[in-house]
């Protein structure tokens, strides 16, 4: 064979390598991200009012997760997310993978972002001591709006300024809140945020299993408003909720020290009147947790709460949990 076939027929087969690689790595690109976690806890639970004590150990919320995003267009990326949910603890009686968690759909770009489907509403944006791993204190009780069926949108970062709505896409009789509003501003080392909870005229009340009783009440609208503070490696946080005749108020800090964080958080509430009962909750909460490693961390948390009904002590409850997470 001459030396002029023979370079060709190299030549050929590169680019025959190329075509193949660039469509191995096409192919690659539509492939979602496979994420997850696995989550552990033992937690014994203390009733000084009904003097019982119980130890479980039990799942916490471990997910499997896929989420993709691709260009559009020119400054426009859709996206998706799903997390599957299923529990690590026990294997008797064990579907696998037994529900989710969030699953949605859509579009960003420099107008913000639209999504369709289930996930976090923007009524618990206000929330900033949400990080409890397994019991915290009772704020975001009185703010909050169901996550599934919704349409939600957020718009960018405006020097710091930011805003989000959710919308009730499929209204149900049992969902009190149909909408929900919140602004947010960041700057430096201050945040806040403001979250509107808006209710329909009425909804169907539920029992204990989540079924609907045929009983109708009065929605109320309420809102949330909640801050942090940064100096260095200490944050101080603040929430206030209100909601018709109830109220709820916390304060709290957190400090990071290299690959550990410690945090505490005390709130009080009136949670209106029920009945002709008055009531009031005092609650207190402690972390400690550590990062293991990139991958895996672990943590003790410690949970007192008191509620009080016409001034009489009637629930004085304590939680103390030891778990850890593996996530990927």
């Amino acid at each position: 064979m001459k030396k002029t076939l023979i370079a060709s027929a190299v030549a050929a087969a590169a680019l025959s390598s190329n075509a193949f690689a660039m469509d191995h790595a096409e192919k690659l690109d539509l492939m979602p991200t496979i994420y997850g976690n696995i989550q552990l806890v033992n937690n014994t639970n203390d009733d000084s009012i009904a003097d019982d004590t119980t130890t479980t150990f039990d799942d916490n919320g471990s997910t499997l997760g896929f989420k993709h995003e691709h260009e559009i267009a020119a400054g426009i990326t859709g996206f998706f997310k799903a997390e599957l949910e299923f529990d690590a603890d026990d294997k008797k009686d064990n579907s696998g993978l037994s529900g989710f968690d969030e699953a949605f759909i859509g579009v960003k770009g420099d107008f913000g972002s639209v999504q369709a489907g289930s996930d976090d509403t923007v009524a618990e944006d206000f929330d900033v001591m949400d990080f409890e791993e397994y019991a915290g204190i009772g704020t975001g009780n009185l703010v909050g709006m169901s996550e599934g069926d919704n349409i939600q949108y957020r718009t960018p970062d405006m020097n710091g300024l930011s805003a989000g709505l959710t919308y009730k896409a499929d209204q149900k009789s049992t969902d009190e809140v149909v909408a929900a509003l919140s602004v947010g501003y960041a700057a430096d080392a201050f945040s806040a945020t403001l979250s509107y909870a808006m209710a329909g005229d009425d909804f169907e009340l539920v029992d204990g299993d989540g079924n609907a009783t045929g009983v109708y009440a009065d929605g109320e609208d309420a809102f949330g408003l909640g801050g942090t503070f940064a100096i260095e490696d200490l944050t101080l946080m603040a929430s206030y909720e209100d909601k018709d005749k109830a109220s709820y108020i916390a304060v709290g800090a957190l400090y990071a020290m290299g690959a550990a964080q410690f945090a505490a958080q005390y709130g009080m509430g009136d949670n209106g009147e029920s009945g002709a009962a008055e009531q009031t909750v005092d609650e207190f909460y402690l972390q400690a947790l550590y990062n293991i490693s990139d991958n895996m961390y672990t943590y003790i948390e410690y949970v007192q709460s008191e509620t009080e009904t016409n001034s009489v002590t009637t629930a004085d409850t304590s939680d103390v949990s030891i778990g850890a997470t593996y996530y990927f």
